[in-house]
């Protein structure tokens, strides 16, 4: 999160590129750190790369230091989870 654009961007499409080549399908979350760190002016700057690379992806702020953010993105892991794997009753 608290990289200069020109860097994000790199990462962005470093990681796109990954995904690509390994064929991945799972679902992702992106996660941003730091944003205990950023202007909330850089922040919507970084959001908007996100959006352009990754067009629909769920998106999570947070702040490891502070744990701002963290139990929001526990919670989408969670919901995702939910929605992909099936639960199997136990027996009793």
């Amino acid at each position: 999160m608290s990289d200069d654009l020109s860097l994000l961007r790199r990462k962005l499409a470093s990681t796109d590129k990954t995904l690509r080549q390994t064929g991945a399908t799972s679902k992702i979350i992106i996660c941003c750190n730091k944003i205990d760190q950023v202007s909330r002016e850089h922040f919507e700057m970084v959001l908007k790369e996100i959006r352009l690379r990754f067009p629909g992806v769920p998106f999570s702020e947070i702040s490891a230091l502070t744990g701002a953010g963290v139990d929001g993105l526990l919670s989408e892991v969670a919901s995702e989870l939910r929605r992909t794997i099936p639960i199997q009753a136990s027996a009793a």
